[in-house]
């Protein structure tokens, strides 16, 4: 669900940087994560009027206040589909947290990551790739469902965006 004036985050919820040591190594028995997909719609949008756009710092406006402002270093700052260079900045930072969360994994341990491509990036892919790289094995997209999204934005994209989600499988080898 989306932060509202109403809702408390659960009490085990940690705020922290994902690219700092938040959790000691082989702590976790598995991982569960939605990452920011890099589509726009998870950037620091600021409205200049009361138009409607589900973004993540829209959201988070609506709870914490007008004047909140993300952590540069929050990957939906990044605005990564703004340029190729924004989408590596964006991709390195993901790869960053992917490695601190399979060091906090127990070996043996699985993860489902759900992802999106957009309409310049197949990011699904891409952040397999990234799990592999990081050590993760038997890596596959689990399943793919249907997910046409709230088509805001503008005409010329909102009607390219992908209909799907994919939720990927992962393990940390056993050993």
């Amino acid at each position: 669900g989306y932060f509202t004036p109403k809702r408390r985050a659960p009490s085990g919820v940690v705020q922290g940087d994902s690219r700092t040591r938040i959790f000691a190594a082989d702590t976790f028995d598995g991982w569960v994560t939605s990452v920011v997909y890099p589509n726009g719609m998870a950037d620091d949008w600021q409205a200049k009027d009361d138009s409607v756009r589900n973004t993540y710092a829209h959201r988070l406006r609506a709870y914490l206040g007008a004047g909140y402002v993300m952590n540069p270093r929050n990957t939906a700052a990044m605005n990564p589909r703004r340029s190729p260079a924004a989408y590596q900045t964006f991709m390195v930072a993901q790869a960053e947290i992917i490695a601190r969360t399979f060091n906090a994994l127990k070996p043996g341990a699985y993860g489902v990551v759900n992802t999106k491509d957009t309409p310049l990036y197949a990011f699904t892919n891409d952040t397999m790739d990234q799990l592999r790289d990081a050590g993760f094995i038997e890596v596959q997209k689990a399943i793919t469902v249907a997910a046409r999204g709230n088509r805001h934005g503008s005409a010329k994209s909102r009607d390219v965006r992908a209909e799907t989600e994919d939720l990927i499988l992962c393990r940390k080898p056993p050993f």
